[in-house]
């Protein structure tokens, strides 16, 4: 558990998230992707903040020349449980290559998360991708990998939408 006054010393919160977010990848290494996805998972599940840990050494006011982002929870979430007057909260991280890497995560973890939730699981293309995002799966797929497949899925929704809304639009014209 932190304490949410704890997050006002930078260097502190640079240097707590690193050690996470090492600690966290040291915990997998040698499962599988699959049991590597069940793992953060549970990670995901017993956190109320995710960030992804990456470098930025060329900016050295950063401290420890790392940067994060949100990959679940926020400030958002902290504003809301600081008025529901909680005091302390779980938080982790884990290693991304960068913030793109960060974002494409932060996205694939909402996306599984509305299918649980809307489904009752996950959708085997989210599997794969969530499989994807482990350490493992990070080395197996190669860097930046996910990050282009990623864009390139949503890219691919999007046309579909964009077609079947043409496609009804011009039912509806021929019915008229």
């Amino acid at each position: 558990m932190t304490d949410i006054k704890h997050l006002s010393s930078t260097e502190q919160f640079a240097h707590d998230m690193l050690i996470k977010a090492m600690l966290n990848h040291e915990d997998m290494n040698g499962l599988t992707p699959k049991r590597q996805a069940v793992r953060m998972a549970k990670i995901f599940e017993a956190n109320d903040l995710v960030f992804g840990a990456f470098p930025d050494l060329p900016d050295l006011t950063k401290p420890r020349g790392v940067d994060f982002a949100e990959i679940k929870g926020g400030v958002d979430v902290l504003l809301r449980m600081q008025a529901e007057g909680k005091t302390s909260f779980h938080m982790t991280a884990f290693i991304v290559d960068d913030r793109a890497e960060a974002e494409t995560f932060a996205q694939i973890y909402e996306w599984r998360q509305r299918e649980i939730e809307t489904r009752g699981r996950a959708s085997d293309e989210i599997k794969r991708f969530w499989e994807r995002m482990t350490p493992e799966g990070r080395i197996q797929s190669g860097r930046g990998a996910t990050v282009k497949e990623w864009a390139q899925l949503m890219d691919d929704m999007k046309g579909a939408a964009e077609l079947l809304d043409q496609v009804k639009r011009n039912m509806r014209f021929a019915a008229e």
